[in-house]
């Protein structure tokens, strides 16, 4: 890795490997003299016809309008034009550290961060845009279509509603059309994964959320990291030139970086001239509204800054930060969304508004955000005594506390799915009768299994992970200890908000507020199970299950359920009757015949003797043994016996499939300002239940 030297500008955008790009486009000129073409796809009916005019015409007002954040020709940079942009140097003598630190000072404030110099974790040398070159520097399977966005396609979406703005390509038609047919082409593939993730060095000091999954917590059922996290946490994005993206926000209150890795970018970002003077949530939302953001409009009245992202170049700009991109020549670029605790206040309103406006202004959506969250929660006490933004951790707790204020949508946890499911199957275990029981002395007569109704197994299940648990008790605790005032109120349209986030304005990150030793030490308190509840990484279930052998015998076709009036199986319940059916079995070897919870195939007399005769054998495998006998139709039941006997067949019935009791623990009133249910479960909103 080394250091590449940065070209300040400006620069000359008009031809790409050594040649003219896209000549029949308008060329343009930017205010600090970088000359690029404008938009231009031709026509697929003429073969002359500019295909994308309004882009071509929105660019050159960006060209007019947008000013230098910083123009080195002209000004230091105490003069620099946006005084929320900030500019860092790479110096060997400062460690990942403290280049995190003043990262998370800038973001904190709300401030664009622009990183030169650095070394490159993405410095391809000899990389062809070819897809010998993709697959080689950039791991790309060669043969996967990538969704590709159409700009043609996009900008006529918003005349006529059609959703379909993409096509397909994979990497070679993709290269092909940017070097042979750039004309006809302008799009970007936005769906393209990174073979593992290289963030910068100091990102791991400001990326506290991939960071507090990855470090684990007390749930033991938590099991697995949501891939839309893990993809949040690297992507690429390939680009032919002349595509513009439109005004937008990162969604789910993600900041970002981008770093260039071939190619370049204008990256104009800003902001309506009311937002620095919100005093509430309704003034955001009615600023944030006149940036047009999902919309393909030019809004006069914004302030518009630019930056020219060359390769070594590190974009980092904070949650909610209204952008737009030009990209004037094909481009590879990589980055991450993250969140750090000191930006939280502006997570949080960044999503509030969101979810309200129903809109996601992104490429891509972030469903497990509400997890993200709580797992930052508890790593709090991981982090030992140290100071925090006061605005960072309300906002975090307002997330923790208020879920359904922020999402659409609750996570589809299959963790919690996963830990359902196996308290389900370990109540089964439990509820099987003991093979090797004998029968009581009075028992004179064997039941029909028929008439016999089916044992009811009671299972105990929590609608909350313990993390999700210990989250929203330490949110709690905290707001109590370091007593938080959120400053509720009624927004415009009677919805209860906190404007907490506004006090001395919303980029005024405000105090800050360290947390001891004695304060860490009653987060992530101890969650008892609920009474009745199944631990199943208790030791007896990690025993082999039984009769799990493959033999082909051992198939057999579902029984029918009947209706019988019992209690609600939710479909987890449902998913394990094979599963308990197959349970239910004696274990390999025991030589104890034990009817199971199924219906085998009909066999014949013969079959049945046969059976008969190899009884033994079979009672050593584990398998159900039938012995016919002029009793037998009886067993099957008298309604059935002479039909079973004219066909000149016997069959044996299993005693009906134990029913499941699903127990959900009752909720209690909700606290004060507290949406969120506790261990014992109060007014949150199910994980799996969809609150819209």
């Amino acid at each position: 890795m080394g250091v590449i030297p940065r070209d300040n500008g400006p620069h000359d955008f008009t031809h790409w490997n050594g040649k003219p790009y896209k000549p029949e486009a308008e060329t343009i000129e930017f205010q600090d003299g970088t000359i690029c073409k404008a938009p231009y796809k031709v026509s697929p009916v003429d073969g002359k016809t500019n295909a994308i005019p309004h882009d071509t015409n929105h660019v050159k007002k960006l060209a007019k309008n947008a000013i230098p954040a910083w123009d080195r020709r002209k000004h230091a940079y105490k003069d620099r034009a946006c005084k929320y942009y900030q500019v860092i140097e790479y110096d060997p003598g400062v460690t990942a550290l403290q280049v995190a630190r003043q990262i998370d000072v800038c973001l904190a404030c709300g401030h664009f961060v622009h990183l030169m110099g650095f070394p490159s974790q993405y410095a391809l040398q000899n990389f062809h845009w070819s897809k010998e070159g993709f697959e080689a520097h950039l791991a790309v399977l060669p043969a996967k279509r990538f969704q590709a966005q159409d700009a043609e396609k996009r900008t006529e979406s918003i005349k006529t509603g059609n959703k379909d703005i993409y096509d397909r390509y994979n990497i070679e038609e993709f290269c092909n059309h940017v070097h042979n047919d750039a004309s006809t082409v302008s799009c970007a593939i936005m769906d393209a994964p990174v073979l593992k993730a290289s963030p910068p060095l100091f990102m791991q000091s400001i990326d506290h959320a991939h960071t507090a999954y990855v470090a684990g917590g007390d749930d033991k059922y938590r099991k697995s990291i949501p891939i839309d996290v893990k993809k949040s946490e690297g992507w690429t994005l390939y680009h032919t030139g002349g595509y513009h993206t439109y005004n937008h926000f990162d969604s789910n209150g993600y900041a970002t970086y981008v770093t260039i890795v071939d190619g370049a970018k204008c990256w104009v970002f800003g902001r309506h001239p009311d937002l620095p003077k919100c005093k509430n949530k309704d003034d955001y939302h009615s600023a944030s509204a006149k940036v047009g953001a999902g919309t393909v409009k030019f809004p006069e009245d914004l302030e518009r800054f630019y930056v020219w992202a060359v390769p070594g170049d590190i974009l980092i700009q904070p949650p909610g930060q209204f952008h737009e991109v030009y990209t004037p020549i094909p481009t590879v670029s990589t980055g991450g969304h993250f969140y750090s605790f000191d930006t939280m206040h502006l997570s949080e309103t960044a999503m509030y508004f969101n979810h309200n406006r129903r809109g996601v202004d992104t490429n891509f959506n972030h469903p497990s955000t509400s997890l993200t969250a709580c797992l930052m929660m508890n790593s709090i006490k991981d982090r030992g005594p140290r100071e925090y933004s006061k605005k960072g951790l309300m906002g975090l707790c307002m997330v923790v506390t208020k879920s359904k204020h922020y999402f659409r949508h609750f996570y589809l946890d299959p963790d919690h799915a996963l830990k359902k499911m196996m308290q389900t199957q370990r109540a089964l275990k439990k509820g099987r009768p003991d093979p090797h029981a004998k029968p009581p002395a009075e028992a004179t007569t064997t039941p029909n299994p028929s008439q016999q109704e089916p044992p009811v197994t009671e299972v105990v299940l929590n609608e909350v992970m313990i993390d999700r648990a210990q989250a929203l008790e330490n949110a709690r605790t905290l707001i109590e200890l370091l007593k938080f005032d959120f400053d509720f109120g009624l927004s415009l349209d009677n919805k209860q908000t906190s404007q907490y986030a506004f006090k001395d304005g919303l980029f005024t990150p405000g105090e800050t507020v360290f947390l001891t030793e004695e304060i860490l030490s009653k987060l992530n308190a101890y969650v008892p199970l609920l009474p009745g509840e199944e631990d199943a990484f208790s030791s007896d279930y990690t025993e082999p299950e039984d009769g799990l052998d493959d033999d082909d015998d051992d198939l057999a076709d579902e029984e029918e359920e009947e209706e019988d009036g019992s209690e609600y199986e939710e479909p987890v319940a449902k998913s394990l009757k094979r599963k308990a059916a197959a349970t239910s079995r004696s274990k390999k070897g025991k030589g104890v015949a034990v009817p199971v919870a199924k219906k085998r195939k009909s066999a014949s007399t013969s079959k049945a003797s046969a059976s008969k005769a190899a009884g033994p054998s079979n009672a050593k495998k584990g398998k159900s043994v039938v012995t016919p006998n002029a009793s037998a139709s009886n067993t099957a039941g008298p309604s059935n016996a002479k039909k079973r006997k004219a066909e000149g067949r016997l069959e044996a019935v299993a005693p009906k499939q134990p029913r499941l009791k699903i127990v959900l623990p009752a909720r209690k009133p909700s606290t004060e300002n507290d949406d969120e249910k506790g261990p014992g479960g109060d007014d949150e909103e199910s994980d799996l239940t969809e609150i819209e």
